[in-house]
């Protein structure tokens, strides 16, 4: 458990516990922060909790039990009028989880879930979706696995005074995985996608084939790869709930990614050191983005008709005996955007049309530290290069961006720690990092509080 006190009078607080039975155990996380600045129309209150638990019925079934609820409200400082964004969420998953018999392993989950979202001009969105998940399990020897997953979902979807949206969804992969001598692995399956909204109607499906290849060179050098095409249905939790300065569009779709292929090895160097180099290749029709169209730094998600992506991505981690852990990514993205309908109405090729919030260059750093007498350090850090709210470079361009976070603990029982923090320490504007971030992490701008953290 852990309270602290910080500047823009921040108050914050977050709760962790968990405990086993005979037979059953249940894990609970608690988040909840407030900030009231100087400044009017600043102020923003968050509030995140969930509850796992998990009961044994015999040897070899369970009862599994997950649920969770978010509670956002957030002023708009950069509208001249009082407006603020106000979300809630609430989700809910059961599930039955047995081995019918030492091959066979088989689960069956039921979800439930709402959310409502109340934008700047007071137009609230509700959202109703029931879910239902089977999975199941074959091993037909110490090498061979068949397995089967599938989903599918119905969602209901209010908006202001317009008629209810109704939309159903589902997917079924169908996998088997071979492995050999330890050294090789081979996944081969198929993937089933179905999508339908009553809005417009439509109703979209994706059919293709998923590999997946691990190959051990050597001792410490492996090689892999995977294609795995498929269907991106729009979660409305993920998009506007936990996500800032966002406007409901409910004309969203399902995005197809009709091919993703990456290729890559990974290197250990000694004891300490782990080099992962891999390259990466997708295209999507529909594409789902986030623009802000009226210059407000209100965003709104629109859809891209056909986008590719390529790019490469390398990441060194090190942990020196627990006590030093660092962990750096590099990630290189060029896209390419192709309309057939303009092609066909202007005659032109529009590849060099601009993606909003599409950086060519991320990098993202973490550093975690023991030092002596207990005193422990965390840092970590994005940095993004050139990006864009609109689609041409004359259009509200953002600039290179460089975004911290810092924490030091220092222990002073086995029970008692003192906690000093920075969020966001470089003080980049909400509004320019919004891509990467949700309202669980960080609302505000530059943050500074200290507490104390006990342990039970």
């Amino acid at each position: 458990m852990e309270a602290g006190y910080g500047y823009d009078d921040l108050l914050i607080g977050h709760l962790r516990h968990g405990a086993q039975f005979q037979g059953a155990h249940y894990a609970l996380t608690g988040h909840w922060e407030r900030t009231r600045d100087a400044f009017p129309n600043t102020a923003e209150e968050n509030l995140t909790t969930r509850l796992m638990g998990k009961i044994n019925l015999a040897d070899a079934s369970s009862i599994v039990l997950d649920g969770a609820y978010t509670q956002s409200q957030v002023a708009l400082p950069q509208l001249p009028y009082q407006a603020a964004h106000n979300k809630s969420a609430i989700q809910a998953r059961a599930g039955y989880r047995t081995n019918v018999d030492p091959t066979l392993y088989a689960a069956v989950t039921l979800a439930w879930e709402d959310a409502l979202f109340r934008d700047e001009g007071d137009v609230q969105s509700a959202l109703t979706t029931y879910r239902g998940e089977i999975a199941l399990r074959k091993s037909w020897s110490g090498k061979n696995t068949l397995s089967l997953e599938t989903e599918g979902a119905w969602e209901q979807l209010a908006q202001g005074e317009d008629p209810d949206i109704t939309g159903y969804y589902g997917n079924a992969l169908l996998l088997n995985s071979f492995a050999m001598y330890d050294r090789f692995s081979l996944d081969t399956g198929l993937r089933l996608d179905y999508y339908y909204s009553q809005r417009e109607p439509r109703a979209t499906y994706h059919i293709t084939p998923v590999v997946a290849a691990r190959w051990q060179v050597f001792p410490a050098t492996s090689w892999y790869m995977q294609y795995h095409p498929r269907l991106e249905i729009p979660d409305f939790t993920d998009l506007y709930i936990h996500k800032l300065y966002t406007t409901v569009n409910s004309e969203l779709h399902a995005e197809q990614q009709q091919h993703y292929v990456e290729v890559g090895f990974k290197q250990r160097v000694g004891e300490a050191f782990v080099v992962n180099v891999g390259g990466f290749y997708h295209d999507s029709r529909d594409f789902i983005f986030q623009i802000d169209t009226n210059a407000d730094q209100i965003l709104e998600y629109a859809q891209m008709p056909s986008v590719d992506f390529l790019g490469v991505r390398a990441n060194i981690q090190m942990n020196y005996r627990e006590r030093l852990v660092q962990n750096i990514t590099y990630t290189y993205t060029t896209h390419h955007i192709f309309s057939a309908q303009r092609v066909s109405l202007l005659g032109g090729d529009f590849r060099n049309e601009i993606l909003p919030y599409q950086p060519n260059h991320q990098i993202r750093a973490g550093l975690a530290w023991k030092l002596p007498f207990g005193l422990t350090l965390d840092v970590d850090g994005i940095y993004v290069s050139e990006q864009y709210r609109n689609r041409s470079k004359d259009q509200s361009p953002i600039g290179r961006r460089f975004f911290v976070n810092i924490e030091a603990a220092q222990r002073i029982s086995a029970n008692i720690s003192l906690v000093v923090a920075g969020r966001n320490v470089t003080d980049i504007s909400t509004y320019d990092i919004i891509p990467w971030l949700n309202s669980e992490e960080i609302t505000s701008s530059r943050l500074l509080w200290g507490g104390i953290r006990l342990r039970f």
